[in-house]
């Protein structure tokens, strides 16, 4: 009967040996797996702040944009209203 317990502590010990073996390994791949997340969350932060200042030096652009887009929008109607009274001006010359 001790030959038997001999046995069963020995394929105890090898498992246990195998576990530990196992979780050995596990410890190993969560150290790179936090380094590369460390890694990956400062990359996230400096992109996060190269956004920041884009989207602060596009405001000025963008509002320059819809100013232009006033004037010229301001621009056409002056020149629809001229034609119009350009137009209106030819007729009444015409039945004068």
């Amino acid at each position: 009967m001790s030959e038997k317990l001999d046995k069963l502590e020995q394929k105890l010990d090898e498992k246990l040996d195998k576990i530990h073996e196992k979780l050995s390994s596990i410890d190993v791949t969560l150290v790179k797996q936090n380094k590369d997340l460390e890694y990956h969350i400062l990359r996230t932060t400096l992109a996060e702040e190269h956004l920041k200042i884009l989207e602060s030096e596009i405001k000025p652009i963008q509002k320059h944009v819809t100013q232009i887009s006033g004037v010229l929008k301001f621009f056409g109607l002056l020149a629809v209203l001229g034609g119009i009274a350009k137009a209106v001006i030819e007729v009444a010359e015409f039945f004068r």
